[in-house]
């Protein structure tokens, strides 16, 4: 026998069934029955009107295009040059072996032994120079001056008194005159002064001549010198009675010479 025989007899069943079905119609009658009733009065009371779309609104103008700001490039700078630090230089350690110091004793043999004596010396005045040891020192050497003149005496001495100076030479024979005149100069119109130096020996005779000054012109200049040169004479100078080279100082005019 199945556990509902036990439980529940078959009249029970049905009259539970029976009241299931019962509320299921009851519902079913009262949910379409109030629906077309109160729908139908809702849609008679409603009034009915026709709704106008409203007019689309006005498109406003776009805004006006803003200007673009121009954008600078930023200025390219160099960067600085890199300046190498300087590495210092790699000390080298040197590396010293140490060594003990063992002093030496004085052997029995080298005992008052004497070293080797000198053989040279040096003298007063003779800086630099050797001289035996056993040799005198010669004399120091005589310091000397030179006086006014030219002569030279020990440097404790006096200077002589200067000499008397020689008698000047004097022209004996010699001139020059328009007719030695250089052709070459008469030309060129020129005149002036030729001015010198005359070295007369001691027998008189002229041994050289020099242009001190110039005239301006060449051929002036050298026809001084030669007419002297082979013209003029002298007295030569003396001193103590003796006769003496001397030099002699001589101007020569030129005048352009009148037709």
């Amino acid at each position: 026998m199945s556990y509902l025989d036990q439980r529940m007899s078959p009249a029970r069943l049905w009259a539970i069934v029976f009241v299931a079905l019962f509320h299921v119609v009851i519902g079913y009658v009262f949910v379409t029955g109030f629906y077309q009733k109160f729908t139908k009065d809702g849609f008679q009371d409603l009034d009915v009107f026709e709704v106008e779309e409203p007019p689309p609104p006005e498109e406003e103008p776009p805004p006006p295009d803003e200007p673009i700001p121009e954008v600078q490039s930023p200025e390219v700078v160099a960067p600085p040059p890199l300046v190498r630090q300087p590495q210092p230089p790699q000390q080298q350690v040197q590396v010293v072996e140490r060594q003990e110091f063992v002093p030496q004793t004085a052997r029995a043999d080298t005992v008052g032994e004497q070293r080797p004596a000198p053989t040279t010396k040096g003298c007063p005045g003779y800086p630099g120079q050797a001289f035996p040891i056993m040799a005198a020192c010669p004399a120091p050497p005589v310091q000397e001056k030179t006086c006014p003149g030219g002569q030279r005496v020990p440097a404790n001495a006096q200077c002589p008194a200067p000499a008397a100076p020689p008698s000047p030479a004097r022209q004996t024979g010699g001139s020059i005159s328009d007719a030695d005149y250089p052709a070459s100069a008469i030309r060129a119109e020129a005149s002036g002064t030729t001015r010198v130096s005359i070295q007369v020996g001691a027998n008189g005779r002229v041994a050289g001549c020099s242009v001190t000054g110039s005239s301006g012109n060449s051929a002036l200049d050298q026809t001084a010198c030669s007419l002297i040169q082979r013209r003029f004479r002298y007295q030569p100078a003396t001193r103590d009675g003796q006769p003496v080279a001397s030099t002699v100082s001589r101007s020569i005019t030129w005048n352009l010479p009148e037709d």
